[in-house]
């Protein structure tokens, strides 16, 4: 069977006309899709749990933490440590980036690259050729005025007295 002869068949099967014999196979999975797709799922108690706190919960329950003398004093509840909270935001961080799509991960290196070019070209560090085009780009966009090849030569002239 050909893929175009089973896009028509499922087109049939969708617009409620016969179906060809040949082609039972594919209703049987589309018939089961259907009835699987009409009823609720329920999560199982995990994820059920992750959805009514969320990912990253601070517990409320005091913890202990040290203090500079080497006693372990109660922290109050409702206020965790502040580098656990930092820790915590880094970790989302990390796992949003991971469990973002290539895409998404690819246009985030292109992001931090383009920023550390512009950065290195505002700073003037870049080999003469590169820096005079990304002096080129950013001058046609944007207000500023980033030094070039053109600005050495003009300091380095002597001057007529």
């Amino acid at each position: 069977m050909t893929t175009s002869q089973l896009d028509e068949a499922f087109e049939a099967y969708l617009a409620g006309r016969p179906v060809p014999a040949e082609e039972a196979s594919l209703m049987a999975f589309a018939d089961s899709v259907r009835e699987m797709s009409s009823r609720p799922a329920r999560p199982n108690a995990a994820l059920a749990e992750l959805l009514t706190t969320g990912l990253l919960t601070v517990p409320a329950l005091a913890e202990t933490v040290p203090t500079a003398r080497g006693a372990a004093s109660t922290a109050l509840p409702g206020r965790p440590r502040r580098r656990n909270r930092m820790f915590t935001v880094l970790a989302a961080a990390v796992a949003k980036f991971a469990s973002a799509g290539a895409v998404a991960q690819a246009s985030a290196g292109l992001g931090a690259a383009l920023v550390g070019v512009s950065t290195a070209g505002v700073a003037g560090v870049l080999p003469a050729p590169v820096q005079d085009g990304v002096a080129t780009t950013i001058e046609a966009v944007t207000p500023f005025d980033l030094p070039d090849s053109t600005d050495a030569e003009e300091t380095t002239e002597p001057t007529s007295e």
